[in-house]
C-alpha cells in the first residue's frame, strides 16, 4: 500500500481508491467468487497475499466505485468458532492485522483496546475486534 495513493498490491492485481468496478472486475476476475455484474460487494475465491499476510477480502462498491475493503487474516490456525472459541487466537489474529496495518500506513492517529485507526489523504484503514461478536478484522473506506 502506498501511504500518498492508497494503492493496494494482492499478487498481480491492484487496488486503487475509487476504482471503477469494471476495472475491478478485470483486474480481479480470476479469484472472485461468483457474482452478477449489478452486485455491490465481491469476495475473494482463495486467499490474496499482501505482505505477509494472506486475505480474505470483501469489497464494497457504491455507485460503480470502490468505496472499501474487510480484510481478514486467512491463515487456519487463527479460525475461531463458536464451538471452538480461543480469546488467544483471536489476540494473534488482531496483533498480526496492528503489524500490517502499521507496517502499510505507519504509526496510527488513535489507539485504544479495541481498534487501530491511521487516517490517510486517501481515506482511513481500521484494525478492529467487535467485542458483542468476536469479530477480529481490517476495513479500509476511501473517501
Amino acid at each position: 500500500m502506498n501511504n500518498r495513493t492508497g494503492k493496494l498490491i494482492f499478487g498481480k492485481s491492484t487496488i486503487i481508491p475509487n476504482m471503477s468496478k469494471m476495472d475491478f472486475i478485470q483486474e480481479f476476475n480470476e479469484n472472485l467468487e461468483e457474482f452478477e455484474i449489478n452486485d455491490n460487494v465481491f469476495e475473494n475465491s482463495m486467499p490474496l497475499k499482501n505482505g505477509h499476510i494472506k486475505f480474505w477480502i470483501w469489497f464494497y462498491f457504491k455507485e460503480n466505485k470502490l468505496i472499501g475493503l474487510n480484510l481478514e487474516n486467512a491463515d487456519s490456525g487463527l479460525v475461531n468458532t463458536y464451538q471452538d472459541w480461543s480469546n488467544d487466537r483471536n489476540r494473534r489474529k488482531r496483533e498480526s492485522h496492528d503489524k500490517w496495518l502499521i507496517e502499510q500506513f505507519g504509526e496510527p492517529e488513535e489507539e485504544e483496546e479495541t481498534v487501530l485507526i491511521v487516517k490517510r489523504e486517501w481515506g482511513e484503514a481500521t484494525s478492529y475486534i467487535d467485542m458483542k461478536n468476536g469479530e477480529v478484522k481490517l476495513s479500509i473506506v476511501y473517501k
